[in-house]
């Protein structure tokens, strides 16, 4: 129904089967100076018109695919904590294996995802400008920075997750499920990185509803994954995670097929991949005060889980099972914030200053 009403630009069925066709190549990037034109449609033109119809357009996608991801992480507590074991305690067990992992990752994880807010901007501002070039320079140089990045991460959350889940105090019952979720987690930190790249550019360009859509087949996935890992394999905590990281592995083919398969300044050109070092220390220039402020957060809420690990196993579950709750109003501010970021990148790449205020006070 909201789709309907708002005519948000959904992709369909014939063009989802092209996303997701392997039988087909296709050399869609001349060798040329000027890779692709950017072209702009009257549903993604973030430069004229008027402003509010366009930052709804624009947000209700965004705010979707927060309560989408936020359902399905719902569903992981659900799953786990009704059938993560075969007694009423190992089902609190796993949910509290689950649920005393998430500020960790998100410590772990956030500074190299605030990067991207650096990527999103910077592309705005170069679609907003009309500069096909410098888009180019920043898809290719991101894609490289995320692989790069998300392996990072892969690597400290398998090799350190347990001795960071003991620093914290975690309960010794729930440290044996907790430590292998968080590995079978950290496999996906690459897909997981790459894909928040990617879609902060198509976001950039005004297209919120191809990352809706990939993110929503990801979604289903995990959560069938998640019903036939615990249910079927009874593989309790550690089925979640390898679920999760599975999911994280789809959405970043979907997204990056799609890209590859794009004949505007979206497109990957695999032959290109290459850091760009002054696009690089642009991004990197905005994006690590965001990184920053994302850790910040995350860090004073693992403090707090470390508080509430010495309650034991019972209060680790109830305060997993609560904190999906909560994140509800941050995300839908979250995601007011980044059309407002992409709006303004946009019009300064555009140098229609006129229109800042408008934005803002919008």
């Amino acid at each position: 129904l909201f789709f309907s009403l708002f005519h948000l630009n959904f992709p369909t069925f014939r063009d989802i089967m092209g996303i997701i066709s392997f039988g087909e190549v296709k050399t869609v990037a001349k060798e040329t100076k000027n890779v692709a034109r950017i072209k702009i449609d009257k549903n993604s033109d973030l430069l004229s018109g008027a402003l509010l119809p366009k930052i709804i357009m624009f947000t209700l996608p965004l705010m979707l695919s927060s309560i989408l991801q936020l359902l399905f992480n719902t569903a992981d507590t659900m799953v786990v904590g009704r059938w993560g074991g075969d007694t009423p305690e190992e089902c609190e067990i796993a949910l509290a294996a689950v649920g005393s992992c998430g500020s960790l990752i998100s410590l772990i994880v956030n500074f190299f995802v605030g990067l991207a807010i650096g990527t999103g901007v910077c592309a705005a501002q170069g679609f907003g400008a009309r500069n096909d070039d410098q888009v180019q320079k920043v898809v290719h140089t991101s894609v490289v920075l995320s692989v790069i990045l998300g392996s990072i991460v892969a690597v400290i959350g398998i090799v350190f997750s347990k001795t960071f889940l003991i620093w914290m105090g975690t309960d010794a019952t729930v440290l044996d499920q907790a430590a292998p979720y968080m590995k079978a987690y950290f496999v996906g930190a690459p897909a997981s990185m790459l894909y928040n790249y990617c879609a902060a550019i198509l976001r950039s360009k005004g297209d919120t509803s191809r990352p809706l859509l990939f993110l929503s087949i990801a979604g289903v996935v995990n959560v069938c994954l998640n019903l036939v890992m615990v249910l079927v394999f009874r593989m309790g905590a550690v089925g979640v995670g390898i679920a999760t990281a599975t999911s994280h592995w789809i959405s970043c083919i979907l997204v990056v097929i799609y890209m590859i398969r794009m004949t505007d300044a979206c497109h990957i050109d695999l032959k290109k991949l290459k850091v760009d070092f002054p696009t690089l220390s642009k991004i990197l220039f905005i994006g690590i005060p965001a990184g920053i402020q994302s850790t910040v957060f995350a860090f004073s809420n693992v403090i707090i889980q470390s508080s509430v690990n010495s309650f034991g196993k019972a209060a680790v579950a109830g305060n997993a099972a609560a904190s999906n709750i909560d994140c509800y109003p941050y995300v839908i501010q979250n995601s007011i914030y980044q059309a407002a970021m992409t709006f303004v990148g946009q019009c300064v790449g555009a140098k229609r200053y006129d229109r800042l205020r408008s934005i803002v006070l919008t």
